[in-house]
């Protein structure tokens, strides 16, 4: 089996187990792999494994900011290996081909991929605030064209 951990964001620390069944993740709320990135699609990306060739595989689902493995945007899928990082919107995901029996292990495995990527999670997390901005400066501005004192009727 393989496992998928969150190293970033607000899902930082979550952790899928990917067996026969497939995962989707997204942004959608009725997802089991829920993803909370504004960057990230309703249903962004699918990890499966395919029984034909017994790998895993990252599956783009049409997202509108792709699905990129150790930098490289996949086009359609991608195989995934021990050690890639996955990036969906701001969020990265490690990949482990170990399965964990329990968070203490999964916490363990996040540490080390911590200190591993810190790069590009430092990377991330100055996107995000810089996007965060970016809509709080349009909003702003939005705000300054309404007409003060007219209320909606």
């Amino acid at each position: 089996m393989a496992t998928i951990v969150v190293l970033n964001g607000q899902n930082k620390g979550e952790w899928y187990t990917i067996g026969s069944r497939a995962f989707v993740f997204g942004r959608d709320n009725k997802l089991l792999a829920q993803i909370n990135d504004p960057c990230v699609s309703r249903e962004h990306m699918e990890v499966r494994k395919e029984s034909s060739d017994n790998c895993y595989y990252a599956v783009d689902m049409d997202s509108h900011n792709g699905v990129f493995v150790n930098c490289e945007r996949v086009v359609k899928f991608k195989t995934l290996h021990e050690g890639d990082v996955i990036q969906i919107g701001h969020t990265l995901m490690a990949v482990t081909l170990d399965e964990f029996d329990d968070d203490l292990q999964a916490r363990r495995y996040l540490r080390n991929c911590e200190k591993k990527f810190q790069g590009e999670i430092d990377h991330m997390r100055e996107a995000e605030e810089e996007r965060r901005e970016e809509i709080s400066g349009a909003t702003l501005g939005l705000r300054s064209l309404l007409p003060f004192g007219k209320r909606r009727k």
